[in-house]
């Protein structure tokens, strides 16, 4: 089939030789194959019945008057050929026999939910029932021997009063529990049925709720599919920007804090190392305190035949020495990791959050390198001798 190629004009209202249809008054010109102009109006125009016009070109040609339209009127643009199929449209179909499947299901996530329910129900009257019959079969035996030995009596049991009225009771227990045996047994069957049933349904149940899902899954590939194959929109180009741009700063954040962490992490060792440092000053004042009381001791005695008092105001004086020492040290290393995590605080913290971190990294720290262990050693024996 042939395409009109001509320009399409709108025709003077009494142009001779129109063909008068339901879609507006229209003309053709020119000879065979369709090769002239048609002459549409306003409404064929607009109404996009130009494919019809085309069809009928051909029709006409021959058979309808050509009458030439005045100059004055001025072209419309130029129509070059019919325009093809929109090749996702079998994408839509399928699309709304999906959304209109899915709403047809209904809510199969709920209905599955109501399944579980009902089979934990009939599952749990199953256990309830086999509890009570198991407890009813154990029970039996004592009741069977009960009415043995009282319907057969052997020493005292002859003396025992009313025994034959016993004996209907114990009778008719019996076969009470017998009788509530026989029904909790039919009930067993009965509620095993029904388990078994509500099991087949919420396998159903569970197979309608993954078509379900299935149906969403491809319902919005389809969608994504569709969207993807289009241009962007500035909105959508503005977002997918912005997008961006937040996971480029939150990368940076999450980075920002791990370097922040690590510097916490640093001074809550350098607090662990004073704390600990604290304690062994602490300890080393207790020996010196210890070594004061003996010193004391031996002054209100002023005799020096007690070499043992000596000798452990000696060694508390070594002790607290040899503390006082371990603690200078500790609080040096505490110092230097303290110096450490304020060093490697990350100074963009400091540019993005100044008012957050304007404290922080801020502590004054003591010199520390004063005190020596062997230096105060030697002090001390020079004082004791």
């Amino acid at each position: 089939m042939s395409y009109f190629t001509g320009t399409v004009v709108a025709p003077p209202p009494s142009a001779p030789g129109y063909y008068n249809g339901s879609g507006g008054t229209y003309g053709a010109q020119g000879g065979g194959g369709g090769g002239g102009a048609i002459y549409a109006n306003s409404n064929l125009a607009s109404s996009g019945q130009i494919l019809f016009a085309e069809a009928m070109a051909g029709a006409y040609d021959e058979a309808i008057p050509v009458a030439v339209p005045p100059p004055s009127v001025a072209p419309l643009p130029v129509y070059q050929s019919r325009s093809p199929a929109n090749p996702l449209q079998g994408q839509f179909n399928r699309y709304d026999e999906l959304n209109s499947m899915i709403q047809s299901m209904g809510d199969a996530s709920g209905a599955r939910a109501n399944g579980e329910r009902n089979l934990e129900a009939a599952q749990r009257m199953y256990d309830e029932n086999d509890k009570l019959l198991q407890k009813n079969r154990a029970s039996q035996p004592r009741a069977e021997r009960r009415l043995h030995r009282n319907a057969h009596p052997r020493f005292l049991h002859y003396f025992q009063f009313d025994r034959e009225g016993k004996v209907k009771r114990l009778e008719r227990e019996l076969e009470e529990l017998r009788a509530d045996e026989r029904r909790r047994d039919e009930l067993k069957k009965q509620y095993a049925a029904e388990v078994e049933q509500q099991r087949r349904a919420l396998a159903n149940l569970q197979a309608y709720e993954s078509q379900q899902k299935q149906a969403q899954r491809e319902k919005q590939q389809i969608f994504d599919n569709v969207v993807d194959t289009q241009p962007p929109t500035p909105n959508l180009s503005n977002l997918r920007y912005q997008i961006n741009q937040a996971e480029s700063e939150k990368s940076i954040e999450a980075n920002l804090l791990q370097a922040v962490e690590r510097s916490l992490s640093q001074i809550d060792g350098a607090r662990n190392l004073f704390n600990q440092a604290a304690r062994q000053l602490r300890e080393a004042t207790g020996m010196n305190v210890g070594a004061g009381v003996v010193n004391l001791g031996q002054g209100y005695r002023n005799d020096r035949r007690f070499g043992a008092d000596d000798m452990a105001e000696r060694m508390m004086q070594m002790r607290r020495d040899q503390l006082l020492n371990q603690a200078r040290d500790t609080a040096l290393r505490a110092a230097d990791q303290l110096q450490a995590a304020f060093n490697s605080f990350p100074m963009e913290a400091r540019v993005r959050y100044p008012q957050l971190t304007a404290t922080i990294c801020n502590a004054p720290l003591p010199n520390l390198r004063g005190a020596n262990y062997f230096g105060t050693l030697a002090v001390g024996w020079a004082f004791v001798s």
